[in-house]
């Protein structure tokens, strides 16, 4: 017999290699297989936002690592065994699914397979998704969920841990380039460094154009404005490197 990998949805419970990963999966939830091994996993929702937050399901049971956002500039990883260890602002979700998996026990009797197998890694990978991005993050009651943004200065940006740094920019602001004169102010910047001599260019804390999303069609429309017309930049100036 053959067992798939793919990612299943049935009668409430998300499978993979016939283990279940969640429970009591909200039927808005679908799942879109890619191959054998993988699948996207998203939401069907009516109501128009920036900001979404949906239920994926129960998760329990599993070993498992985050990575997130514990500062808008630094992630760090946290280990668990339920959604209730899963912070917001994770971008990445690694479970490790063995025989002793206490889903075999918890929630056997609300799916018709219970999780068995031999033992395997699970990843979640939050994606983008045209001019919204996605992280994952858990519930007191275990529901891992997913949220989806476009907009800036989002409860994530602040969520998990305050910065004097960000407090400062809440305060008082910060300056930004009109996206129309992008190419403009990057290549007259270039050009003059590279006349000095300058063959090289760190670019650092890309991450604050996020917080400048508003009215500009959101943070990854934005953000993707700003590093085309600087990595055209750095193509005009073949003299010079970027970091």
């Amino acid at each position: 017999m053959t067992v798939t990998a793919a990612p299943t949805v049935k009668d409430g419970c998300l499978t993979v290699r016939r283990k279940t990963v969640l429970s009591h999966v909200p039927g808005n939830v679908v799942v879109s297989p890619v191959g054998t091994e993988s699948a996207f996993l998203g939401s069907t929702l009516t109501v128009s936002s920036s900001r979404h937050v949906f239920d994926l399901g129960i998760l329990q049971g599993y070993k498992l690592l985050s990575l997130f956002r514990v500062k808008i500039w630094w992630m760090i990883p946290r280990l668990g065994r339920s959604a209730s260890d899963v912070p917001m602002e994770t971008q990445l979700l690694l479970l490790l699914a063995d025989e002793e998996s206490a889903l075999e026990d918890e929630i056997s009797s609300d799916c018709e397979e219970p999780a068995t197998g031999n033992n395997c890694y699970i990843l979640f990978l939050p994606v983008l998704d045209g001019q919204f991005r996605a992280t994952l993050q858990g519930t007191q009651s275990n529901q891992l969920q997913f949220c989806i943004e476009s907009g800036s200065q989002s409860p994530g940006a602040t969520g998990n841990l305050r910065d004097i740094a960000m407090d400062s920019l809440e305060k008082y602001g910060v300056g930004i380039i009109d996206p129309e004169n992008l190419y403009d102010f990057y290549n007259d910047y270039h050009s003059y460094l590279v006349s000095c001599g300058v063959d090289g260019v760190k670019v650092d804390v890309q991450n604050l154009i996020e917080t400048l999303g508003s009215g500009y069609g959101g943070r990854v429309s934005l953000t993707k404005r700003y590093q085309e017309a600087l990595e055209e930049s750095f193509k005009e100036e073949r003299s010079s490197k970027s970091i």
